[in-house]
């Protein structure tokens, strides 16, 4: 009987659960990778649909071999698609490590609460000097966003192309019950004690107070 409770008590409180949910062009992060965006005009970055609300914890980006850059980059997010992104305070300072070529992943120091089925942005950029180069898509692998090119300097998206990305967004959910839930649950909680409780009695025949069980 206590395991039936103890399931059914975890049946109750899993729909409020979710895990994360990870959004990238369809063939991250092996792909052609037959078009390449340098960080020579402006910051480049890529516009993206929310799979799930909840924060984002890291984004990672696949570096070129032609890249030649090994340190500091910037990381902005925004909510809808911003092409001059670049104006908005950075959000994150990160460092890109050898190797400089491959997939680079962001751990989010400060997370990014997004909404499912919202638009947002993102765009890195060196933060000194260099031109580190990103490699990216044509024709589009991700067809719910598309890359931006050049932030700041006529800054444009191409529907066309995709930068070779990935954007894991964790769970919000906190486990709750609803009104029926915690009545369910209140319940079971009642039947659990009462069948375990034992209480005394007072016996004529032995003149004494006596235990005994109720499943008797």
């Amino acid at each position: 009987m206590t395991r039936f409770i103890v399931l059914v008590f975890f049946v109750l409180v899993a729909n409020s659960l979710s895990s994360q949910c990870v959004l990238q062009d369809t063939g991250f992060p092996a792909e052609a990778n037959n078009f390449k965006v340098a960080d020579l005009a402006g910051p480049n970055g890529q516009t993206f649909v929310a799979c799930q609300s909840g924060p984002i914890t890291s984004i990672s980006i696949k570096m070129d071999a032609t890249n030649i850059y090994n340190g500091l980059m910037n990381l902005w997010i925004t909510d809808g698609i911003v092409l001059d992104y670049h104006l908005l305070p950075v959000y994150q300072v990160w460092n890109v490590t050898a190797p400089i070529t491959g997939v680079q992943t962001i751990n989010l120091n400060v997370l990014y609460d997004v909404v499912a089925g919202n638009t947002y942005t993102f765009g890195i950029s060196a933060d000194g000097v260099g031109s580190p180069v990103i490699d990216g898509n044509i024709p589009n692998l991700y067809p719910a966003g598309g890359a931006i090119i050049n932030s700041g300097a006529g800054g444009s998206i191409r529907t066309d192309a995709n930068c070779t990305f990935s954007v894991t967004i964790g769970s919000s959910a906190i486990p709750t019950l609803s009104q029926w839930g915690l009545m369910i649950c209140g319940i079971l909680l009642l039947i659990l004690g009462v069948l375990g409780v034992r209480r005394m009695s007072w016996t004529q025949q032995s003149g004494k107070w006596e235990v005994y069980s109720i499943k008797k």
